[in-house]
């Protein structure tokens, strides 16, 4: 009797997966928390950027004393040291690219570019590496997640200004920069225990970043804006990149680009929830196609 094809998901594949959607959800509550920071205090994007990243580093630190989780961090540097510096200032750059592109082209902008070309250049790389394991159907579900990502982020977009064309190059240094992070960032986490892959890539990045805090100096924040950036930096970053890491040991990385387009959907989500704000039709539609990708994805990943 012949048995039928089983389609059935490993079920680390399925948890690896559901972690980096779980990190993809986080970030997309960093938004919120930014804005109350920012509406708080004088700091520019690029000092809360640098405290955020800070305060990560710190709680990892302090994690890794508490639980003598050292030696996998150690070994992790002497085995690859320049893969993981590289992989820390990797982060800080799409990040800090990230926030200038706001500045010139906004957020819908920046982020269709950076988050919607990500994952089509991981693609092109997979492909170039391992042309059959890159199949029609992978290619029409990056293609339906990023025409989602461009439904939820458009109707929010404006771009007038002359100097625009900065904010492109800017967007596309972020994006060139983030897809190299998840290529780099799976190989390590492949090498190393995800804990200690956290600690010193975001040690190294918070290193990066610093001459941001220099930069603006010091000032009094209230309580609200001091617990927003605690939660900035230890849910969104440290949390969120540890559930990346150990997501990427399992994952195929462009399913993992894939999974990182959640964050516009849930800071769209949010906004409605939150603040009130009224969805536009392109921007249900946007996010159900960002939903379908991610289901598709989720139960194909090989």
């Amino acid at each position: 009797m012949e048995r039928r094809p089983s389609f059935r998901v490993p079920a680390p594949r399925l948890a690896g997966f559901g972690k980096i959607a779980l990190a993809g959800v986080l970030w997309g509550t960093a938004p919120i928390a930014f804005e109350i920071v920012r509406d708080e205090t004088a700091a520019s994007a690029y000092a809360v950027s640098a405290a955020r990243m800070t305060i990560a580093a710190v709680a990892l630190l302090a994690v890794m004393a508490v639980t003598r989780g050292r030696a996998p961090a150690l070994g992790l540097l002497r085995v690859r040291p320049w893969m993981v510096v590289g992989m820390g200032v990797g982060v800080a750059v799409y990040q800090t690219t990230w926030f200038a592109a706001m500045t010139y082209v906004g957020v819908s902008v920046a982020t269709v570019v950076c988050l919607g070309a990500a994952p089509l250049l991981v693609i092109v790389w997979e492909a170039v590496r391992d042309p059959r394991g890159v199949t029609l159907a992978s290619m029409l579900t990056l293609l339906i997640g990023v025409l989602g990502l461009v439904l939820v982020c458009v109707p929010g977009a404006e771009v007038s200004t002359e100097t625009s064309w900065i904010g492109m190059a800017l967007a596309s240094v972020s994006a060139v920069t983030f897809a190299t992070c998840m290529v780099v960032g799976r190989s390590l986490a492949l090498a190393g225990e995800p804990r200690a892959l956290t600690t010193v890539t975001t040690v190294v990045s918070a290193l990066t970043l610093l001459p941001f805090l220099f930069v603006s100096g010091t000032e009094r924040i209230s309580p609200g804006a001091a617990l927003a950036l605690t939660y900035l930096g230890v849910v969104t970053l440290a949390v969120g990149y540890l559930l990346l890491y150990s997501g990427l040991q399992t994952v195929r990385t462009s399913s993992a680009t894939l999974a990182a387009l959640l964050e516009p959907a849930t800071a769209t989500v949010l906004a409605v929830w939150l603040l009130g704000e009224v969805l536009t039709g392109p921007e249900v539609a946007g996010v159900a196609l960002i939903l379908v990708a991610l289901v598709v994805a989720g139960s194909r990943d090989e």
